[in-house]
């Protein structure tokens, strides 16, 4: 077995009275899952390894047998607590069976013309809805910058821009894309941006049709306090690409009536 066949370690912490529920899981591991590495520490015994064990997982035993999925890019992926009982097999088992369901799915190919350095954009966790888009701003535009302003510079191009509290700016993302029909792009804002600066996207959810073949752009707004940089390669929002339904309107003389009716903007309540 190669190494590139590893899509994940299971690592398990277990004591005296968990041992024999410690040896079913590893056999049954390592019998029927050839693509999960299995690592196992007995807690009673208190060994430098149970120490690293625990660091790696980046949780710490409350109690035994205690088992933790750690995907190949060692982060974390689910964590399992349990007394010494048939419970904690089922669960781990059940939830290794969906995890590697999860990893051979096949994905949808979506073309990508790309006139960036920046690398292509990314899922940061495994089941990630929205994959993170980075700044091209060799690519900006002064007429779509409003209150905000080139503050940096190469022969290249803008590699920063400072949009003031209350501006907005349309940042590139120098890539432009083919989806099928029937789906759509949404662009999103990042949460920590929003949080932490209070920067978001203007128009969210920003849409991408599948028809448009320009560059993936985000419209960036300023609702903080204090003048937000954006730098060359910087991760600027998120997108999601999904499905939707198209509509035929029918006109009717009236609809069909409903508990709530009319009832609008805080008819539900404010508690």
């Amino acid at each position: 077995m190669t190494n590139e066949s590893i899509i994940a370690t299971l690592y398990l912490a277990y004591d005296n009275a968990s041992e024999p529920l410690y040896r079913h899981i590893k056999d049954v591991i390592e019998t029927q899952y050839p693509n999960i590495k299995f690592w196992g520490y007995n807690e009673s015994k208190r060994t430098e390894r149970t120490k690293a064990f625990k660091i790696k997982g980046g949780y710490s035993a409350r109690q035994t047998p205690f088992a933790v999925i750690v995907d190949c890019d060692n982060a974390p992926v689910k964590a399992f607590y349990s007394e010494a009982n048939e419970c904690v097999v089922d669960n781990v088992l059940q939830f290794v069976d969906h995890f590697i369901e999860s990893k051979q799915k096949t994905l949808m190919l979506l073309p990508v013309v790309k006139v960036t350095t920046n690398d292509l954009p990314q899922y940061e966790t495994t089941t990630s809805a929205g994959c993170d888009l980075r700044a091209e701003l060799t690519l900006v535009k002064e007429k779509f910058l409003f209150d905000a302003e080139i503050t940096a510079c190469t022969e290249n191009g803008p590699t920063e821009i400072t949009i003031q509290p209350g501006g907005r700016a349309l940042i590139p993302t120098g890539m432009s894309i083919a989806l099928p029909e029937g789906y759509e792009a949404q662009i999103r804002p990042r949460s920590g941006l929003a949080l932490k600066n209070g920067v978001t996207v203007l128009n969210s959810p920003g849409t991408i049709d599948s028809d448009y073949r320009g560059d993936v752009g985000v419209v960036l707004i300023n609702q903080g306090f204090e003048p937000f940089i954006v730098k060359q390669g910087d991760r600027i929002a998120q997108m999601v690409v999904t499905t939707f339904e198209q509509v035929e309107f029918v006109t009717v003389s009236d609809l069909d009536e409903t508990t709530r009716g009319a009832g609008g903007f805080g008819s539900t309540g404010s508690n």
